[in-house]
Order: C-alpha cells, then structure tokens, then sequence
C-alpha cells in the first residue's frame, strides 16, 4: 500500500478551521502530451512533474504555483477512461468537449469533503492507496458542468516534499493565484455554483466555456492568460 507522503502530499501540519475550504487546482482536458505541453508554454509556465493515473485512463503534466496548480490532462486509454470504475467522472465525455457541449474544466479543493456543502460521492479509482477516496460533487455527473471535488491532497503546493513541488513557478518570477475567472455558457448547477463561490472563483455569463488565470509576479504585477489557448 502507497501511503500518502510516498505519493507526495505531507501529513497534515497543523489543524484547519471548521469549514475550511480552499482551491487546490484546476485542470483543463486537452488532446495530448503534445498540447499540453504547448498550452504550458504558451501561457508562461513552466512543467513540475508529470504523472500517469493508472486504471483511469488519463496523464497529465502540472504546473505549480505556490498555494494551487493548473493540470493539463489528457486521455491515455480510452478503455481504462470508459471502464465501469471510472465511467461515473464523465472524463471521456469531457475530453470530446470539441465536439459535444461538455465542459473542458474541473476544480478541486482541498479540505473535508462535506465542508463545500455540496451532495457528493465517492470515487476510488486504481491509483490511489487503498482507504483513499475523492469526493466528486454529483451535479458533476452532468458533463456539461465542471468536475468538482475534493482533493486528497491537504496542503498547498510550498508544502509539498521537495522531490515533488520542485522550484514551483519561481524560475518565471510567479508567485500565487490572483483569482479566476469562469466564463460558462449555461448556468452552473447549484451545487456547481456553490463550490466555486466558496472558491471565489468569480462566473460569467458567456459563449464558449473559458477560465481566466490571474497570478500573481514576483514583482508586484499580475500575469493573465486564458484556457483554453485555442479556439473552440
């Protein structure tokens, strides 16, 4: 059995207020490696690991600020992405969002999985150790919402074990999120709503589905870019 600090996510340094609730990443499904690796560039971070989720079907490369990350994630296997276990998260539905009127985004907080205030259910896909489960919102079961749950994660990036968080987004001169901005073609579920308002993440109404990303600079100022980074 895997334990949690083997995959990278400290045990917990300190008790959180009751209620605690804050972004711990957001992610956005691209094609392949090759377009994640260019979204990254294109919006001016850079790479802090890459990992393969077995069972589930899907890699992903991640770009780490201080307090969250931004996940690019794509579909390794379609068969794994489509399979009985992990059919309920809508991933493979999400990935075709080209094509169809599914939503390319998910976020995910970090603190207990009741806090948000929001119906969930447990998910328990392959890669994680055995007694771990994410708390998925079930307004989520609609692919034309965002994925929303709860990471299993507890801590923000700076506190993760070194061989993990790397250098974060230091090498770029970026620092923390700013705040996000979601703009979505159709109301958001309730419960959908609710999470991202606990996450201050601020909704739009809008034609296509997009996330604005404001973070913060070393300097002082703000760097802003939008996913997707091409068009629809």
């Amino acid at each position: 059995m895997k334990s949690a600090q083997k995959l990278g996510y400290p045990r917990g340094t300190g008790a959180k207020k009751a209620g605690f609730v804050e972004l711990d990443h957001v992610f956005l499904l691209v094609a392949d490696e090759a377009e994640a690796e260019r979204v990254a560039q294109a919006v001016g971070l850079r790479e802090t690991y890459r990992r393969h989720h077995r069972g589930q079907g899907t890699q992903n490369l991640c770009c780490c600020l201080d307090d969250a990350f931004v996940e690019l994630l794509w579909i390794a296997d379609e068969a794994e992405a489509r399979s009985p276990s992990i059919a309920r998260t809508r991933l493979w539905e999400r990935s075709r969002w080209r094509e169809s009127m599914s939503c390319p985004f998910g976020f995910a907080w970090r603190g207990e999985a009741n806090t948000a205030g929001v119906a969930t259910w447990r998910y328990t896909p392959p890669y994680l150790p055995d007694g771990m489960a994410i708390a998925i919102a079930e307004a989520s079961d609609d692919p034309a919402m965002p994925l929303a749950f709860a990471s299993p994660g507890r801590e923000p990036p700076s506190a993760w074990l070194p061989s993990r968080r790397g250098e974060l987004q230091r090498a770029v001169g970026l620092r923390r999120l700013d705040h996000l901005r979601l703009v979505a073609p159709r109301p958001l579920a309730p419960d959908i709503a609710r999470i991202a308002q606990r996450l201050a993440i601020r909704v739009e109404a809008g034609a296509a589905w997009s996330l604005e990303v404001v973070v913060q600079r070393d300097d002082g100022g703000l760097h802003r870019f939008v996913l997707p980074t091409s068009p629809h």
